[in-house]
């Protein structure tokens, strides 16, 4: 059975596509469901957004509107990373990364993104390498640093 988050993601992922814009990822969190959105042209998420989105795809959702709040926005600076592609874009920059089987005796790692090859992760912790398998990572986000804001991502 899947989960809500997959649920909706799959109800809504065509939809916020079309308008013009990228799923990043939903997310369920206590009374609420957050969906994360960026626009597809590279410019920042306006109130207008969300609101376009939300008009598109609310009957479609509807089903969990007594449940939860639906929130969308962008990531956030310190975005989740859901996928290879995002690990190959934010590369040089600070990850917190969980994983579901140790990795060189780490269950999580801070550590700076240096490559991506295939399916595999180098991140720079210490100024030690440690590689990962993206399947191995369960959950992953940048981390907030001067360097990231300075960048204006």
């Amino acid at each position: 059975m899947k989960n809500i988050e997959q649920k909706i993601k799959d109800i809504i992922a065509e939809d916020i596509n079309n308008l013009g814009y990228d799923l990043v990822c939903v997310q369920k969190e206590q009374e609420a469901v957050q969906i994360f959105v960026e626009r597809k042209d590279g410019a920042k998420i306006q109130i207008e957004d969300c609101l376009k989105i939300n008009a598109a795809i609310r009957n479609k959702i509807d089903f969990i509107s007594d449940e939860y709040a639906i929130e969308i926005s962008s990531p956030g600076i310190d975005r989740p990373l859901v996928s290879i592609e995002d690990f190959e874009k934010y590369k040089g920059f600070l990850a917190f990364v969980e994983f579901e089987k140790n990795v060189d005796n780490n269950k999580r790692i801070k550590g700076i993104i240096d490559k991506v090859i295939n399916n595999e992760i180098t991140f720079i912790v210490k100024d030690k390498n440690i590689v990962a398998s993206y399947d191995n990572i369960l959950k992953a986000k940048l981390v907030l640093t001067d360097e990231l804001i300075k960048k204006g991502l």
